[in-house]
C-alpha cells in the first residue's frame, strides 16, 4: 500500500479540520469541550471550548453516559443547540483518542433536502396566499370606495325631499292646526318627526362616508373651551327639561383654549348629551365636566342611564352598532354615532374612552390638544 505524502495528509487534516461541514468537538473524560473546529463555532455563534458539552448539547447530560457512546460504536442522533437556541438534529459517533473522546457530528443530506424542498413549497404557498391576499384586498377597497360613493349619493339626494316633508308638515301644523282634530294633528307632529329623524339617519350615513373615504377636512382654530361648551349646555338643557331631567356643566378653575374644528367638536358633544338622555329613562341628569392636563383638555359627559354591559364595550365604538342597549322610550338610529364620534376626536389628535357599569349610568370622556 502506498503511503501518502505527509503534505497532503496534513491538506485533508486541515480540510476535515476547518473547512468540512462536519461538527468536530474534542472531549475530556468529564464531558468538557477542549476543542472545536470552524463548523461548531459557527453553529453555536462563539467558541464553546471550556463549556460542558451538555450546553451544546439539548438534554444530554443525565440522560446519556459519554464513556459508553465511545465504546459502543453507534450512531447517536442528538440535538445541538444553535446561536439562535433553536435545536437542530445532528448524528454523532463518538471514539477515543488517548485521555480524551472525539465526536464527529453531520446531519442526514437526503432529510436536508427534503426539509429545503418543504420550505420551497411553503414559500411557493405563501407566496401564492400572498397574491390572493393582495387580490382580495383590492376587491374589498373597490367595494368599500362604492359602499361610501353609494352612501354619500342616496344621503344627499335623499335629504332634500324629506327637508321639504318635513317644512311642510310645520307650515301645516302652523297654519291651520288649530282647525285640526287632535287626531289630524298628531299625523302631522307624526309625519314631521319621523322625517326629522330620518334625516338625521342620513346625515350619519353622509357623514360616515365622508370619514371613510379619508375627505374630512378640519377647520381648526383656537377657542376658549369653557365659554365654547357652556353656550352649547344651553341648547341641551333644553332637550333635558322637556324629560323633566337637568344639565349640570363644572368648567375647568381656570380658562382652556383647545385647538379645534368647533363645529365638529360641537357635533361630538352633541352626540354624547343626546346618547345621555337618549338611554335614560325619567329625570335624566347630564354631567359634563372640563379638566386640564398636561397639553391637553379632557371633557367628561356622563349621565344616570341604564348603564353599559361590560361585554358591550369593545365594540361601542364600531360602526352600526346598536347591540350595546335598548333605548328605553324606544327611538331610532343609525347605529353610526359613536363611530362618527370616534373618528372625529381621533382626527383632532385626541383619545376617547368610556367607563360604565350596568343600572349606573356611563361617563364618555374624550381629550383634545391644547392651543
Amino acid at each position: 500500500m502506498k503511503t501518502q505524502s505527509p503534505e497532503l495528509v496534513a491538506l485533508v487534516y486541515q480540510y476535515v479540520m476547518q473547512q468540512a461541514d462536519l461538527l468536530l468537538i474534542m472531549l475530556s473524560a468529564d464531558a468538557k469541550v477542549k476543542y472545536v473546529n470552524n463548523s461548531v463555532e459557527k453553529l453555536a455563534g462563539s467558541s464553546p471550548v471550556g463549556k460542558s458539552f451538555d450546553e451544546l448539547i439539548l438534554n444530554f447530560h443525565g440522560s446519556l453516559r459519554l464513556d459508553k457512546m465511545a465504546d459502543d460504536g453507534q450512531v447517536h442522533l442528538l440535538n445541538v443547540v444553535n446561536a439562535s437556541g433553536l435545536p437542530l438534529t445532528y448524528y454523532f459517533r463518538f471514539t477515543r483518542f488517548e485521555d480524551k473522546v472525539i465526536a464527529i457530528g453531520q446531519q442526514d443530506a437526503d432529510e436536508i433536502d427534503a426539509m429545503r424542498r418543504n420550505l420551497v413549497d411553503l414559500n411557493n404557498e405563501l407566496n401564492n396566499l400572498t397574491r390572493e391576499l393582495h387580490k382580495k384586498n383590492a376587491e374589498l377597497e373597490k367595494l368599500n370606495i362604492q359602499k361610501n360613493q353609494f352612501f354619500g349619493m342616496a344621503s344627499h339626494d335623499l335629504r332634500h325631499p324629506l327637508g321639504v316633508i318635513s317644512m311642510y308638515a310645520t307650515f301645516l301644523n302652523d297654519e291651520i292646526g288649530t282647525s285640526l282634530s287632535p287626531t289630524h294633528h298628531n299625523f302631522l307632529e307624526f309625519i314631521r318627526n319621523a322625517s326629522t329623524l330620518m334625516e338625521s339617519i342620513l346625515n350619519d350615513f353622509l357623514d360616515y362616508s365622508i370619514f371613510e373615504s379619508g375627505k374630512l377636512e378640519l377647520k381648526c382654530s383656537s377657542f376658549e373651551l369653557n365659554g365654547f361648551i357652556e353656550k352649547l349646555s344651553e341648547y341641551t338643557q333644553h332637550l333635558a327639561q322637556q324629560k323633566n331631567g337637568r344639565l349640570l356643566f363644572t368648567p375647568s378653575p381656570t380658562p382652556i383654549k383647545v385647538y379645534g374644528d368647533e363645529a365638529k367638536i360641537e357635533q361630538v358633544i352633541n352626540n354624547l348629551t343626546s346618547n345621555g338622555l337618549k338611554f335614560s329613562t325619567s329625570e335624566p341628569e347630564i354631567q359634563i365636566t372640563v379638566e386640564a392636563e398636561e397639553g391637553k383638555a379632557i371633557i367628561h359627559v356622563s349621565d344616570n342611564g341604564i348603564g353599559i354591559d361590560e361585554e358591550h364595550v369593545p365594540i361601542l365604538f364600531k360602526p352600526f352598532n346598536t347591540l350595546h342597549a335598548k333605548v328605553p322610550a324606544g327611538e331610532k338610529s343609525s347605529g353610526l354615532g359613536l363611530a362618527i364620534v370616534k373618528k372625529i376626536v381621533e382626527a383632532h389628535g385626541g383619545e376617547i374612552w368610556v367607563t360604565s357599569s350596568p343600572g349606573n349610568g356611563a361617563t364618555f370622556s374624550f381629550s383634545l390638544p391644547s392651543s
